[in-house]
């Protein structure tokens, strides 16, 4: 499956994980070519130079995280929280990487498309996870290089690994922003009884509750990557399962 990488005004850049079909072969002959995006709920999207007759396989039900092609004006729409489409989009991949950042791109800037390579210390790492069978990447938000990996499991469960001389530190995608009230400090603590070393319950810079990790060696990744992807759908679940008993 091929990779795409957007690079967004100001930001930084999101790479794609693509499934191999008409759509992606015709975006990938394309590359590379500049847009202007469009902020639509919890999903960006922009027009590209692709034109396609209307293909079948469409679909109004996604995951945050899809990756869809609206064929009614060529866009490629990245769905990044719990909204749905307009109409049918094709599913033709998904966001490699936590899925917050996309919050803060603007309407109206710039995205360049352009044809993936690795690059940095970062890409050793990523060329490692590959060949474990995992996709990952490099990119660079807001001049922090990293390597970005999505975790396939009923969910996609984002996660980044920033590559520092003395470890390897893994942060997943957001549970939710930690606001320091008193509902926010119960809600930690109920997770943090959910979680086993050597992950962790956590706080990333943006001040998001996240599952983290520190590893001192490269070997570990991928099954680490693995426990964060399996520990934040089951305290997922059991949120879901607990509140879900309360009364209204």
């Amino acid at each position: 499956m091929p990779y795409l990488r957007l690079v967004f005004e100001g930001l930084g850049e999101t790479v794609l994980y693509l499934k191999k079909n008409k759509v992606t072969d015709a975006l990938l002959r394309n590359v590379p070519f500049s847009s202007k995006v469009i902020r639509w709920k919890e999903e960006v999207y922009f027009a590209t130079p692709v034109n396609l007759e209307k293909v079948d396989g469409g679909t109004a039900l996604v995951k945050p995280g899809t990756v869809g092609f609206w064929t009614p004006e060529n866009s490629l729409a990245l769905f990044y929280g719990n909204n749905q489409p307009y109409g049918e989009v094709l599913d033709i991949g998904y966001i490699l990487g936590p899925l917050h950042y996309l919050r803060w791109i603007e309407d109206g800037s710039e995205v360049r498309v352009e044809e993936y390579k690795d690059y940095g210390k970062e890409a050793e790492v990523a060329a490692f996870l590959r060949n474990q069978g995992i996709p990952a990447a490099t990119r660079v938000w807001e001049e922090y290089p990293s390597v970005v990996v999505t975790i396939v499991n009923n969910h996609f469960v984002g996660a980044e690994i920033f590559v520092e001389d003395y470890g390897f530190i893994l942060e997943s995608t957001p549970l939710f922003f930690y606001d320091q009230c008193i509902i926010g400090n119960a809600l930690f603590e109920s997770m943090k009884r959910l979680v086993k070393e050597p992950l962790r319950l956590d706080l990333n810079e943006e001040g998001y509750v996240i599952l983290s990790a520190y590893l001192r060696e490269k070997d570990k990744i991928p099954i680490t990557l693995i426990s964060i992807s399996a520990s934040y759908n089951y305290i997922m679940r059991s949120m879901a399962s607990k509140y879900a008993l309360l009364p209204l």
